[in-house]
């Protein structure tokens, strides 16, 4: 540890590897701080010290890597909070050992969906989008013109007479069935969804309807009447929280899309033991309602009902902006809409969704960054 008194460009940290579960002594965490402390780079070697790998908690302390350069395949910890403020550029060397047996997967980017030259719009499905509200318009432009950009053939947009002038004028493509609203402007719940979802392949619902008994009772009705791909988003989730057992009877994949608040929500438990158990908590969820969750964050995951758990590896701090999420609902519900296999759906909208932030971080930045920014790049 007195070595460190000297002036180094690098220092490589291999103090631990991938096995370590104990708290750090006191003596490794002095020499911890110290590496912590130079003005260097830190390098480490396939996990930085003091994190535990399977589950990315930090042992008391941990060596803030600058570059961490793992072996055969990505660990856990590199996609888990709260390791992956700790772990810097992560760099997987070929040590000429084929990985198996994979636990989890990362998401590929997908392959383009393939566009018949003879079509029309009929050809790219429907998708009914029950989103916004008075003084929540926003939410129902953004998630219509995502769907959209995406290649939906059509976008329904259900809304309630409140936005409907803002909603057209915004996004002219969307159809708009108006529908009866409460005195504060959002979705009476007692609406007759025929015509709604009348030709519809994909439902979306959520996207700033608001929080209320009537919202409550449009979600439970719609779940119970939809037969296709519907996602629910936002304040849809919300709206589930009491009634989550409606889940159990519906007739539809439904593919809920919350942040870890909305998650903790729906079990009743904090938002700190959503974030140190992640991947858990999706994947239970999943299996107990048989529905696909997408848990939002950094490094999202996506759980399927036969427990297949994703990682996204792409994205960045600029998408943690009001209205990211009523994008990714509608890149979601127009890969849905266009007949897409479900898992493959949510998977190519989480990569697209967040591939794209990427690009246009680059040219923007990433404190910078709009939702609309994302729309625009499509």
């Amino acid at each position: 540890m007195k070595r460190l008194k000297k002036k180094y460009d690098i220092i490589i940290d291999a103090i631990f590897g991938i096995g370590l579960c104990r708290e750090l002594s006191q003596e490794i965490l002095t020499l911890v701080d110290k590496i912590n402390s130079q003005n260097v780079l830190r390098v480490a070697i396939d996990i930085p010290s003091g994190i535990e790998c399977d589950s990315g908690r930090v042992l008391g302390g941990c060596v803030n890597a600058d570059l961490t350069v793992t072996f055969i395949a990505l660990k856990p910890c590199f996609m888990l909070p709260p390791a992956t403020d700790f772990t810097g550029k992560v760099v997987v060397a070929d040590i000429g050992v084929e990985p198996c047996d994979f636990k989890f997967q990362t998401i590929e980017e997908p392959k383009p969906i393939k566009r018949p030259k003879n079509s029309h719009k009929g050809t790219f499905g429907t998708a009914a989008m029950f989103c916004g509200s008075y003084g929540m318009a926003g939410a129902a432009i953004l998630s219509a013109r995502a769907c959209l950009r995406s290649g939906v053939g059509i976008a329904k947009c259900v809304i309630p007479r409140s936005i409907y002038k803002i909603l057209t004028c915004a996004v002219p493509e969307a159809v708009c069935v108006i529908v009866k609203q409460t005195l504060k402007g959002t979705f009476r719940g007692n609406i007759d969804l025929r015509k709604p979802l009348e030709k519809a392949t994909a439902v979306l619902i959520g996207c700033g309807i608001g929080n209320n008994k009537s919202t409550k009772r449009l979600v439970k009705n719609l779940l119970l009447k939809t037969k296709v791909p519907t996602v629910v988003d936002a304040d849809g989730i919300n709206a589930l929280a009491p009634n989550i057992n409606i889940l159990k009877k519906t007739n539809a994949p439904i593919i809920l899309t919350p942040h870890p608040a909305e998650m903790s929500r729906l079990l009743g438990i904090s938002v700190k033991e959503i974030e140190q158990n992640r991947v858990k908590t999706a994947t239970d969820f999943a299996s107990e309602y048989n529905c696909f969750v997408v848990l939002k964050g950094a490094n999202t995951i996506i759980a399927s009902p036969d427990s297949q758990v994703f990682f996204n590896t792409c994205g960045n701090s600029g998408m943690a902006t009001g209205g990211s999420g009523d994008v990714l609902a509608g890149i979601i519900v127009s890969y849905l809409a266009q007949g897409l296999d479900v898992l493959d759906a949510v998977k190519s909208a989480v990569y697209v969704h967040s591939a794209t932030a990427d690009k246009v971080a680059k040219i923007k930045g990433e404190s910078a960054l709009l939702p609309s920014d994302i729309i625009e790049a499509l």
